[in-house]
Parts: C-alpha cells; structure tokens; sequence
C-alpha cells in the first residue's frame, strides 16, 4: 500500500515523481481531516486493493477507530466497494501491525539518516523530507516484517489469546493502589488497612522552648582554677564553650 503524507502547506519538493507515494496532502494543522481520510481512502486504498484483489469475496480493513475514518462518505463508500471496516478499541496499539513492527523499525533508519545527513552538512529540509522518509520506509517494509507485525498483533493467523488482562491492565506507575513484585514479603496487614495512630504532643515541650529554666550564674567561690593554672588578671573571666557538632 503506498504510503500518504500529511504535512503543513508549502514546498515538499517533486515527490509525484515517485511512484510509490499515494499522495500529499497539506493541511494547517498538520491532523488527519475528514477529507483527507476520505480522499486516501477512494483514491489510493480502494484503488490499490482494485488492482490487486483476486477474488470476489469482501475486503477487510482495519483501523484504529479515529474520527475521520468513519465519516458517511467512507462508509459509503466501502460498502459500495464489498468492504467491511473494523475500528480497533482506543488505546490498543498491540493489535496494530503497523505499530508492533512496521513503524518502529523504520523510524530507526529515519532518525539515522537524519543525524548522518547532519553529520555532512546536508541536514533534511521540508523539500528533502519525503524523499528520504521514502528511502527509510524501503529498506524497512520488506514481506518479512510486514507478516511478522500481523504475528505479533494476534491479527493473522488469528490468535485472540495472545494477549491477556494483564497487557491491558490499568498503569500501575499512576495508580492509587500499592503494588509490588511477588517477591516482596507479604504484610500482616495491608498497608492501607493499617490504622494511622495520632501522636499528641507533649505540652510541655514547647513551653520548655520558649520558656527555659533561669540561667544560675555561679559565683566566686564556684569558680575555681585547675591545679597548675595560671590565675586569670584580677576583674577577667575565663569562659571556655564547648560546642559539639
């Protein structure tokens, strides 16, 4: 299936020229609108399966169940042409072969080529752009891993249990629930079950804060020199703080 590109109006170079691009369309907002989904689907998908159906039973499509894949104008006409379309649930990328192992694998060669074409001083502009997204989506898209991604998303052959709750269970990065590995020791009590005890200050602690025992300045007599000191000048005190760290 030739590939369509959606990108902002302008210049995206001659890329007619090549023969294994659907088409381009330009859009302001760069999104996938209800007429260009219409305008891929009569003009390069029911095209290219035209020429290359060779029975008469009905065609099947699957879609990831956007919007603008599911207008009146293409349901009309898929039914016109003998074909049924099926919109996968929102959020489940693993029944995509598209997002399991085509995508992937050429975004790799296309970031490569990127860098590579930085590294020289040649960096990939809007007119170049397509022309070399072609040339990561051909050294990628071989028979290979286009059946390897239909294996891997269950989609054929048909494997409804190749994935199980735990592929489609809630995130437990944001969860509100504990969760941890089977490994870990398992608590007498849960940890949400556990009473949260309240500590009741002691009242006097604050007052022994703010309020501290007076100061007894020892007198004279108290105050006497080791043995082999020198004695300080008469009317000088020696005070020696200690203060640990």
């Amino acid at each position: 299936m030739k590939p369509t590109f959606v990108h902002q109006p302008g210049d995206v170079g001659f890329w007619w020229e090549n023969k294994e691009i659907g088409c381009c369309v330009p859009t302001e907002d760069r999104w996938t609108l209800d007429d260009i989904c219409e305008a891929w689907f009569t003009k390069v998908f029911l095209k290219t399966t035209a020429e290359r159906q060779v029975s008469n039973m009905p065609l099947v499509l699957l879609l990831d169940g956007h919007g603008s894949h599911i207008t009146p104008q293409v349901l009309e006409a898929a039914y016109k042409n003998n074909m049924f379309i099926i919109c996968l649930p929102p959020k489940t990328n693993k029944l995509q072969p598209l997002d399991v192992g085509v995508f992937n694998l050429v975004q790799v060669v296309w970031k490569q080529l990127c860098e590579d074409s930085t590294k020289i001083g040649k960096p990939i502009t809007r007119t170049t752009a397509i022309s070399r997204y072609m040339e990561a989506w051909k050294s990628r898209l071989h028979p290979t891993a286009i059946k390897d991604a239909w294996w891997q998303s269950g989609q054929h052959p048909l494997d409804p249990g190749i994935f199980g709750d735990k592929d489609y269970a809630p995130s437990t990065i944001s969860s509100t629930c504990v969760h941890l590995p089977p490994s870990f020791p398992q608590l007498d009590v849960p940890v949400l079950d556990q009473p949260i005890g309240i500590v009741k200050p002691n009242p006097g602690a604050l007052d022994q804060v703010y309020n501290p025992p007076p100061f007894k300045v020892p007198n004279a007599a108290q105050m006497q020199a080791p043995k082999g000191a020198n004695p300080a000048p008469e009317g000088v005190w020696l005070v020696t703080v200690i203060v640990g760290f």
